[in-house]
């Protein structure tokens, strides 16, 4: 493609690439801001798993769960 080169490992694997940003400026452009604002995103959702693990951590530390009788059940075949 005109414009873009890319670097290539022993094995043949594209590793890297080279953008001309006179011909391909406007598009690096819009990827660029589309792979920041994903990134912001994944670290948001990070951030509030870590707040949900900091607001419930320990909070049945000092209530034991006790789970009380379930009830009587009429006995079925077992299955083979």
């Amino acid at each position: 493609m005109d414009g873009i080169q890319y670097i290539i490992n022993e094995e043949g694997e594209k590793k890297a690439v080279i953008i001309d940003l006179e011909k391909w400026g406007n598009l690096w452009q819009e990827l660029s801001e589309k792979i920041l604002k994903s990134s912001d995103q994944i670290e948001e959702k990070k951030r509030e798993w870590h707040d949900f693990i900091e607001q419930t951590y320990g909070c049945l530390a000092d209530d034991p769960i006790v789970r009380h009788s379930q009830g009587e059940y009429i006995q079925r075949e077992t299955l083979e």
